[in-house]
Parts: structure tokens; sequence; C-alpha cells
């Protein structure tokens, strides 16, 4: 049996302005968190910068 190695990087990047978008980056990074080949899924709004 072979071991999986989580190696995969995801910029997960795109329009961030509606509702609609919010649920869809929500669902996606529950999806991508299943993955056991996924290291890590990098969201830019996560980060970001408030003065």
């Amino acid at each position: 049996m072979q071991k999986t190695v989580a190696t995969g990087k995801i910029y997960l990047g795109g329009s961030f302005n509606r509702e609609l978008d919010h649920e869809r980056v929500d669902k996606a990074k529950k999806l991508l968190a299943q993955n056991l080949t996924i290291a890590r899924v990098h969201f830019p709004f996560d980060y970001e910068f408030i003065d």
C-alpha cells in the first residue's frame, strides 16, 4: 500500500465581492481540506491587511 504525501499547494484566488463568492470559497476550502494530496490552501483574503 502506498502512502499519500501531501505536497499540493493551492492559491485560491478570485472574486470576493458578493455573498455567493464567500459561500463558494467556504465550500472550496472544505472540499480541499478533505483531499489528502493538498498540503496548503492559500486564500489571500484570509491575510487581508487593515490599516
